[in-house]
């Protein structure tokens, strides 16, 4: 029971560590760049768990963290995404103002009914 909690709890406080700590990293290189070693990084993940096996529940616990850290790492900067693509459309298409309600508005048509769903659906 104490390892699950730990599991659980830690899987909940590292990505906000990450993040503070990857900062610097992230307004370094872009966060398509630090998005992109994320995802490499967890298909490496699973790729080892995959090869080595999961015989033991550290190794399964490991990868339980890694790969919820992953996850909420790259929720974490998706409303850096969104604000660098609102910039890239004014910038691009000329605009005096830029369409910042529309993107976001166009995202959350798509993320927020899929969010409520999956749970309902089963797909969690």
């Amino acid at each position: 029971q104490d390892q699950v909690a730990a599991i659980i709890s830690s899987s909940f406080f590292i990505p906000h560590v990450v993040i503070v700590v990857l900062n610097p990293v992230i307004q370094r290189y872009g966060a398509y760049k630090f998005i992109k070693v994320v995802f490499l990084c967890k298909l490496a993940c699973s790729i080892l768990v995959l090869y080595f096996g999961s015989k033991t529940g550290i190794r399964m616990a490991v990868y339980a963290v890694a790969a919820r850290v992953l996850t909420e790492v790259v929720c974490r900067t998706s409303p850096l995404i969104i604000s660098n693509l609102v910039d890239h459309d004014r910038i691009y298409n000329s605009r005096a103002s830029s369409k910042s309600g529309t993107i976001v508005g166009a995202a959350n048509l798509v993320v927020k009914p899929a969010v409520s769903l999956a749970p309902m659906l089963g797909w969690s």
